[in-house]
């Protein structure tokens, strides 16, 4: 994933005027520097969770409260030219950093999860979450010494049932078959990039210290 940060845009006539009179190497500066403010701003919100308008990011499925793509940092660099300057990822990062990004919907099948995070063991006790699901499909457990059925509470489903045979039961009440593919739709978490105020106020900003920095060259 790349990001192309201009600045022509947000200039005066007046400035784009005096960015034509720059050498290459000044317009080099320019760009550098300009990225540098993306990529530390892009940073800050990596830390802070927050989107490009600033609204927390939408939180994890379940329980867990970790951070969420703590390591992208350590891969963003930046680079730039006298025409251009360039944020983007170090390898396979930048797709993660697009995906969430943007947000898309991405497969998973059962082979790349047992391989993310290794094979279920079917023997183990039927977790409390398999046990809510259960009673609420209605299953129902049978009754000593037979004689019908009668409800079955969370401590007898995970005491009594293996997960194997809690997710075949919940299958069964629910009439679907066991999924060898499925999407997970990820939430769009914008952090890569500049807002128009952020980029109108670095942009004036350091092309007046970049301009500073020409002329005290010159004397």
């Amino acid at each position: 994933m790349t990001l192309n940060v201009s600045v022509s845009g947000h200039l005066t006539l007046k400035q784009q005027v005096s960015v034509l009179s720059m050498s290459p190497r000044e317009r080099k500066q320019l760009n550098k520097e300009m990225v540098r403010e993306v990529k530390k701003n892009s940073r800050r919100r990596l830390r802070e969770q927050r989107d490009l308008d600033g609204s927390p990011w939408a939180q994890r499925k379940g329980r867990s409260r970790k951070k969420m793509l703590r390591r992208l940092s350590k891969h963003m660099f930046e680079y730039a030219t006298a025409t251009e300057g360039v944020v983007r990822f170090r390898g396979n990062v930048g797709r993660v950093a697009k995906e969430h990004q943007d947000g898309v919907a991405t497969k998973m099948t059962a082979q790349k999860a047992a391989k993310r995070y290794g094979k279920p063991n079917y023997d183990e006790p039927a977790t409390r979450r398999q046990a809510k699901q259960l009673k609420q499909a209605g299953f129902k457990r049978p009754r000593k010494g037979g004689g019908g059925y009668s409800n079955a509470t969370l401590r007898w489903i995970t005491e009594n049932m293996t997960s194997g045979q809690a997710g075949l039961v919940l299958r069964e009440l629910e009439g679907t078959a066991s999924k060898r593919s499925w999407d997970i739709e990820l939430p769009s978490r914008s952090f890569l990039g500049a807002t128009e105020d952020e980029r109108r106020e670095q942009v004036q900003t350091i092309f007046e210290r970049t301009r500073q920095k020409m002329n005290a060259a010159k004397r």
